[in-house]
């Protein structure tokens, strides 16, 4: 008897150490916490208790995934600002030269032009022919060239051909 009392004892300690037979890796669950009862006051002087506010669906503003815990239900919703569809006028500025900025150099370059023919290709900026800016200095002072009944200019000799042959083109560039 007292063999089988020692087996039992045995038993019960092998299994208290190896976990009463739940897998390694399960997560014991911890016990419940016991409350001690509230001491107990004058009706008047009670706090009434704090009441926390029903989930609402996620429809409704300060709920969903941005929603924090703390935000108010009655927060406004806050929406993504919506993409406006370009229209003619947003496509071009309204002034070239705000458009495109010329370096210190260009426009000491352009200068060289006399004071009449500067302004202008100060304004225009940027040859209709390469997309160059005018009075870079690799390109030197801009050229300038009448086609298709118009003025402008180019940023080297190099464009002149490309601007005569193809001066309905090049023009219409220069409107844009």
């Amino acid at each position: 008897m007292i063999a089988i009392r020692k087996f039992g004892w045995s038993v019960l300690v092998l299994a208290a150490f190896a976990g009463c037979g739940k897998p390694e890796n399960e997560p014991a669950t911890p016990a419940p916490a016991e409350t001690a009862p509230a001491p107990e006051t004058s009706p008047a002087t009670i706090p009434p208790p704090e009441t926390k506010p029903e989930p609402s669906p996620a429809t409704e503003p300060g709920t969903g995934a941005a929603a924090t815990p703390d935000m108010p239900k009655d927060a406004p919703e806050i929406q993504a600002p919506q993409p406006t569809p370009a229209t003619k006028d947003d496509a071009k500025p309204q002034d070239k030269s705000a458009a495109v900025s010329l370096s210190s150099e260009e426009v000491a370059t352009i200068k060289k032009l006399p004071p009449a023919e500067a302004e202008v290709a100060l304004k225009q900026a940027v040859c209709p022919v390469s997309g160059e800016h005018l009075g870079t200095p690799k390109m030197g002072v801009p050229v300038k060239v009448t086609a298709a009944g118009r003025t402008f200019f180019l940023c080297c000799d190099g464009c002149t051909e490309e601007a005569k042959d193809n001066a309905a083109a090049v023009v219409a560039k220069l409107k844009q």
